[in-house]
């Protein structure tokens, strides 16, 4: 308790303003830092600062550091402790970060500042941590004793001498002003006991994001969570913000009649939300059942009423034992580098986004990267919830991309494809070759399972760079240590390799062809082509979202994010139904959109199984699911494919399918059959195979 007092005592940042600064309608976040410093779209502002020297007064030589950024953690790893557990951005680590980086060169340049005293007597200069945390931070030192009650003014982005302010990314966030003290010229930072926060985040409300499970029973309370938003969901790039200060009153309906609502229908806003509220409702009735938020933004005005509709919700009668759960298994972090927020932000906006489970990942090799705290993040995370955080981290070998799950937390050391350049203990394993990282993977001495799942396979980040080689699947074509692929992510599909996209749901890699980011068709890096070669994949769809929310578009290729769904059982715990899904293949991936589908063979084999046939034959159940808009989509496409090639299309129109395909025309042998299926807003929906031997 002392010790609290005493933290709170040096908490001196009494103001910044402004502490809201809203993004504009339409307005696209920009890259990463530094590029965005030089961007003709880049805003500018001014932050003003001002601390007041607290009881025991400044001696001389006595300083603070000041800087911006998120609360991570210090558990004794150097590059945190250095800055008491802050991550301060930008930095190459931090680096979708909302402002720029402070310097002390140029008065008529971006990003000046400044810093007076109320009685003078202080110094203004830059303090780095280049061989830790690699930040930037604004030092005030104090030249000549600062009595108690003095008051500093900080001026970030100074504009007296010509400055345009402090530059503005357009990346949302919520990120505090931190004053790091060491008063007593000691050489011991401390850190204060909370610091005000800077907000940047859309104005208005254009819709809600209305999110609860694919599957809830009837009599079960069910979990909602309604967050507003700017922007609308589409196949491109449109932005969309979180609207983290909304304060107004939602009414909430529900297509179930006969359901009741654990909580107020009226749900009330206010800043302290954070743009998020969850609500619980007990379905009564079988069925596809949604529920819808509206919002009057003025009760005189005809056509101000803004409504949406939650996803579909396929509700389960009172015995039923079908579980779908969906989540997003590749949310990056700021400690695994060029990302936004550290790990216990990004559990937060998936738990906050109603998904049952997740996998934050860190680059492994990168500066800032700490496995240990990663697993310790998690697993605080995950106590008390039934959302299952699994810790993960990315490897990333150039052109052979995995990220590794595990389905608990490990002491392991985690892999990595090159030096590591950070400080965490122990520290991770050098396998810079897929067959060495796989073998590592299947056999090395572990605690708890875990699997690798091949990532964005079709991408070629280095604009040429990987072609010219076969992609590197594996050695083994069957190979439990990666039972899954990605198949889609905000980089575009690695479905099938394109000579030109014709359809928005092609969804070209990095969004456009002439970037030259898809590899070349000789690699044969698709997932078509990896199940022609043989191997056998269950699919699944992650965002590998770096932004400071999973839904806020970067530049690397599409708004949409993409989620992994796995049908499980009621009967056991989430975590046990999840991970036996991902095992075994029973699951499926959408770009975004919560479909539910279940795709049999005509014998009853699942997902992800394997069966015999002369006619093979198969059977679909698919109900169409929304984002952002007030009605549910309809299903415009039914595409069957058998390895590499599209044997059946179907034209649609209808939310709801339920048929039958049978291959009139089958190839003797041992061959992988899935369907993909098409929304009216181009959402897409891919199955994982079915193994068919026909004699």
């Amino acid at each position: 308790m002392i010790a609290a007092l005493v933290l709170a005592a040096l908490a001196q940042i009494t103001s910044v303003a402004p502490d809201t600064i809203y993004v504009p309608a339409g307005q696209a976040p920009l890259g990463v830092w530094p590029g965005y410093e030089s961007d003709p779209a880049r805003g500018a502002t001014t932050l003003t600062v001002t601390y007041v020297v607290p009881s025991q007064g400044v001696v001389v030589g006595g300083s603070i550091l000041l800087g911006i950024g998120y609360f991570a953690g210090d558990n004794g790893n150097p590059a945190y402790a250095a800055t008491c557990g802050w991550i301060f951005g930008p930095t190459p680590s931090c680096s979708k970060f909302p402002f720029g980086q402070f310097q002390r060169a140029t008065p008529s340049a971006l990003n000046w500042c400044t810093a007076t005293s109320s009685v003078g007597g202080i110094a203004c200069t830059l303090f780095r941590h280049p061989n830790l945390s690699q930040d930037v931070l604004l030092r005030v030192r104090a030249t000549v004793a600062q009595a108690a009650g003095t008051v500093w003014t900080i001026t970030l982005g100074d504009t007296s001498q010509g400055s345009p302010g402090l530059s503005l990314s357009w990346q949302p966030g919520r990120v505090s002003v931190v004053a790091l003290e060491d008063l007593a010229d000691t050489g011991t930072w401390v850190s204060p006991a909370s610091s005000p926060v800077v907000l940047v985040t859309g104005q208005t409300p254009e819709g809600f994001l209305v999110n609860g499970p694919c599957t809830p029973r009837v009599g079960d309370v069910t979990r909602i969570t309604v967050r507003p938003v700017t922007g609308h969901d589409n196949p491109y790039r449109d932005p969309i913000d979180p609207c983290e200060d909304f304060a107004g009153t939602v009414f909430l309906q529900c297509s179930d009649a006969a359901a009741t609502f654990a909580t107020p229908r009226k749900v009330t806003f206010t800043h302290a939300d954070r743009g998020c509220r969850e609500v619980f409702v007990i379905f009564a009735t079988p069925g596809i059942q949604t529920i819808t938020a509206i919002w009057d933004r003025d009760m005189e005005t005809l056509g101000s009423q803004i409504a949406s509709l939650s996803n579909s919700m396929l509700v389960q009668d009172a015995t039923s034992n079908l579980a779908i759960d969906c989540g997003d298994i590749q949310r990056h972090s700021s400690p695994g580098g060029h990302a936004a927020v550290p790990d216990r932000d990004c559990w937060q906006d998936l738990y906050d986004d109603a998904q049952d489970f997740g996998c934050v990942v860190q680059h492994s090799y990168n500066y800032m990267a700490d496995w240990a705290a990663a697993n310790n993040d998690a697993a605080q995370f995950g106590a008390g919830k039934v959302f299952v955080a699994f810790p993960g981290y990315e490897w990333s070998l150039g052109g052979a991309h995995r990220h590794v799950v595990y389905r608990n937390v490990t002491t392991d050391p985690a892999i990595t494809d090159r030096t590591y350049e950070g400080f965490g203990v122990p520290a991770p394993t050098l396998r810079s070759d897929v067959t060495g990282f796989l073998g590592s993977i299947a056999n090395d001495p572990t605690d708890r399972p875990h699997l690798a799942i091949a990532h964005h396979s079709l991408w070629d980040g280095s604009k040429g760079g990987f072609s010219g080689v076969p992609y590197p699947w594996g050695p083994l074509p069957d190979d439990p240590a990666q039972p899954i692929v990605e198949i889609y992510s905000d980089h575009g599909s690695s479905e099938v390799w394109l000579a030109q996209a014709g359809s928005p749901d092609d969804y070209p890699m990095s969004g456009d062809l002439s970037l030259g980011e898809q590899r070349a068709s000789t690699d044969r890096a698709s997932v078509r082509d990896a199940l022609k070669i043989g191997y056998r994949f269950g699919f699944v769809a992650g965002s590998d979202r770096h932004n400071y929310r999973s839904y806020v578009p970067g530049a690397e290729g599409f708004t949409r994010t993409g989620l992994a769904f796995v049908v499980s059982r009621l009967d056991v715990t989430v975590r046990q139904g999840v991970w036996r899904g991902l095992t075994t293949r029973n699951c499926y991936a959408t770009t975004g959109a919560r479909i539910v589908l279940n795709w049999r063979a005509g014998d009853g084999t699942r997902m992800g199984g394997e069966t015999g046939a002369a006619t093979p034959t198969f059977a679909i159940e698919a109900h169409a699911s929304g984002i952002l808009r007030d009605d549910r989509p309809w299903f415009t496409r039914l595409q069957i494919i058998r390895d590499d090639q599209v044997v059946e299309t179907r034209t649609l129109a209808e939310s709801d399918v339920t048929t039958t395909y049978a291959d009139a025309a089958p190839l003797s042998g041992t061959h992988a059959y899935y369907a993909r299926l098409t929304q009216d807003d181009w959402h897409v929906a891919w199955t994982t195979p079915i193994w068919v031997t026909v004699p």
